[in-house]
């Protein structure tokens, strides 16, 4: 009786997220949709709420290795054996357990809220990722030696069932530019991926807010003026002025879009959405930050890592989730993370 009250439960939760409240990005770990709590991997194969006003534990639960999403009333975690289980969010209480869901070995699992194309379909989006790259000595591995899968399994979280599915699209993936944009030779484009970020021939466009889109440039003489292009779908807008006749910075654009740090030797953050605010300086970033940032409130959110060497010849990742209050550019708190660990390089392939 009691299992089935908690199905009968998580059925209406589930159906509730046809429309699911949106979570603020954050980085380091998972936001809930009201914006005052993250879920994070801590070390020891837990997951801890953390609060992100004061960056007090709340709650620890071994009941889910990784948080993958969080909405009202629920909080999705990877579990042990590629199980997917459903906990409160309010204190970590087991609601469900699904699975094992069935990607390959070693797969690296994410989630999408429901993104229906039928009416009644609530099924939960779970992708899986798989990332290979072989460890040299002397030499980075080569693109043909880099092996990367993917694929899409539907879970249903009133019934635990889950079944394989043709992978779909990204449910947010970053804005096509401006139809006809053809680059300016005058001027390089800043773009980024996962895998790094520089000044180029081509721009990475992004979501600023309020249904603008824009993307940063800088010219290679004159001014040497850091703008945003910006426009509305349709509707092109007056570009944005960032810096002037400085060397070429590295900008970031956090995770909402909203604002873009330029750091030089030390950090300027850029309202886009307030054309009227002044800039905001910040003291340099600790070294080791990882070039993600989150904003939720009055805070800027940020990883740092710190490299030791083991005794095998491997590399100990030390992750700390830092709360900076930019306003002030003061840290606020530090929460660790689960340690990283990197084998140790194979010897004697230096071909």
């Amino acid at each position: 009786m009691r299992a089935l009250i908690c199905l009968v439960c998580l059925s209406g939760i589930a159906g509730a997220h046809a429309l699911p409240p949106v979570a603020p990005p954050m980085v380091g770990g998972v936001a809930d949709a009201r914006g005052q709590v993250v879920f994070v991997e801590a070390e020891g194969g837990r997951v801890d709420a953390v609060e992100l006003a004061t960056g007090k534990r709340l709650w620890s639960s071994r009941d889910g290795e990784r948080p993958l999403h969080a909405s009202f009333g629920l909080l999705l975690v990877a579990g042990p054996g590629k199980t997917l289980r459903f906990l409160k969010p309010d204190n970590g209480a087991r609601l469900l357990e699904v699975g094992p869901v069935t990607p390959p070995a070693g797969a690296t699992i994410t989630v999408w809220v429901p993104m229906s194309r039928q009416p009644g379909d609530e099924r939960w989006r779970v992708r899986w990722e798989t990332y290979y790259a072989p460890a040299y000595g002397m030499r980075l591995p080569t693109p043909d030696e880099i092996k990367r899968e993917k694929g899409l399994i539907l879970v249903d979280a009133a019934t635990g069932k889950s079944v394989a599915a043709p992978m779909e699209p990204e449910p947010v993936a970053p804005p096509a530019l401006l139809p006809g944009f053809t680059p300016d030779r005058t001027r390089v484009y800043w773009s980024w991926s996962d895998n790094g970020a520089a000044w180029s021939s081509t721009p990475r466009a992004f979501r600023i807010g309020g249904g603008v889109m824009g993307y940063i440039m800088r010219e290679n003489g004159g001014e040497k003026r850091v703008e945003v292009a910006r426009w509305r779908p349709g509707e092109p807008l007056t570009p944005l002025t960032l810096a002037r006749g400085i060397d070429p910075p590295f900008p970031l654009v956090t995770e909402d879009g909203r604002y873009v740090l330029l750091i030089e030797k030390d950090v300027t953050v850029h309202d886009l959405l307030r054309r009227d605010a002044s800039p905001v300086k910040l003291p340099p970033f600790p070294q080791g930050f990882l070039a993600k940032i989150a904003v939720i409130g009055p805070n800027m959110y940020f990883v740092v890592n710190r490299s030791s060497h083991l005794p095998d010849g491997g590399t100990r990742i030390d992750r700390d989730l830092v709360a900076l209050d930019w306003m002030l550019g003061r840290e606020r708190w530090r929460y660790p993370l689960r340690a990283l660990r990197q084998a140790p390089p194979v010897p004697g392939s230096g071909r």
